[in-house]
C-alpha cells in the first residue's frame, strides 16, 4: 500500500505552470478554464486536506488567465481595428484608382470620338471636293465635245468655202481671160476701123464702098461702137473684181 506524501512547493509551482499553459492553450472556452485547472490540481495533489490551497492557486491562476485573455482580446480588437483601417484605406485607394480609371476611360473615349468626328468631317470634305471635281470634269468634257463639234462644223464650212473659192477663182480666171481677149479684139477692131473708113471713101471702089458702107452700117446697128464696148468691158471687169474681192482676200488670209 502506497503512502501519500504531501506535495512540495516546487511541485505545486510546476503544476500551476502546467495548468496555466493548459489554460492559455484553451483560452477560447473561458467557462471551462477554471474547472479544468481544478481537476488537474486534484489529480496531481491527490489529497483533500490541501484543497484550500489549490483552490486559491486556481483562483489566482484563473485571474491571471483572465487578465491575459483580456489583453489578448484587446490586442485582437486592436488588430481587427488595424485590419479594418487597412481595408478601409485599401478600399479608398481602390475607389480612387477606380475613379481615375473611369476618368481615363472617359477621356480616351472623348478623344476617340473627337478624332472620329474630325476624320468623318475630313472624309465628307474630300467627298464633296471629289464630287465638285467630277462635276467640273464632266462639264469640261461636255464643253470639249461641243468645241470639237463646232470645230468640225467650221472645218466643213471652211472646206465648202474653199471649194467655192476654187470654183470662183477658176470662173473669174476664165472670165478675165475672155474679157481680155474681147478687149484685145475690140482694140484691134478700133485700130482697123480708120483704114476701113478710108477705103470706103476712094472713087474706084465706090460700089464696094457702098456695099461695105451698107454692111458696116448694118453691123454698126448690131454691135455697139468699139469705144463703148471697151468701156462696158472695163466696167464688167471692175464689177467682177469688186464682187470677188472679199472671197479672194479671205482665201489669202486662210
Amino acid at each position: 500500500m502506497e503512502v501519500l506524501t504531501s506535495p512540495t512547493p516546487s511541485r505545486i509551482e510546476a503544476v500551476e505552470l502546467k495548468s496555466e499553459k493548459q489554460i492559455d492553450s484553451a483560452s477560447t472556452d473561458s467557462g471551462s478554464l477554471t474547472q479544468r485547472a481544478a481537476l488537474i490540481r486534484d489529480e496531481l495533489l491527490g489529497n483533500g486536506s490541501l484543497e484550500q490551497e489549490p483552490v486559491q492557486a486556481s483562483r489566482s491562476s484563473s485571474a491571471s488567465s483572465e487578465a491575459k485573455s483580456d489583453v489578448a482580446g484587446e490586442k485582437e480588437t486592436s488588430d481587427d481595428d488595424e485590419a479594418l483601417e487597412d481595408r478601409l484605406s485599401r478600399s479608398s485607394i481602390a475607389q480612387a484608382l477606380r475613379h481615375i480609371a473611369v476618368s481615363f476611360d472617359e477621356k480616351i473615349q472623348q478623344m476617340h470620338n473627337d478624332e472620329c468626328a474630325l476624320l468623318k468631317a475630313q472624309i465628307e470634305a474630300k467627298e464633296h471636293e471629289n464630287q465638285y471635281l467630277k462635276t467640273q470634269l464632266n462639264e469640261t468634257a461636255h464643253s470639249y465635245d461641243e468645241r470639237h463639234r463646232e470645230k468640225e462644223a467650221f472645218g466643213h464650212v471652211i472646206d465648202h468655202k474653199n471649194e467655192l473659192l476654187c470654183v470662183s477663182d477658176r470662173t473669174s480666171t476664165r472670165l478675165f481671160d475672155m474679157l481680155h481677149s474681147i478687149k484685145a479684139q475690140a482694140e484691134e477692131a478700133e485700130s482697123l476701123s480708120p483704114s476701113i473708113r478710108s477705103r470706103s471713101l476712094t472713087p474706084s471702089n465706090s460700089s464696094q464702098s457702098n456695099n461695105s458702107t451698107s454692111l458696116f452700117s448694118s453691123e454698126s446697128t448690131m454691135m455697139p461702137p468699139p469705144g463703148e464696148f471697151k468701156v462696158r468691158a472695163d466696167e464688167l471687169i471692175k464689177e467682177i473684181q469688186d464682187k470677188h474681192s472679199d472671197q479672194i482676200a479671205l482665201s489669202i488670209v486662210n
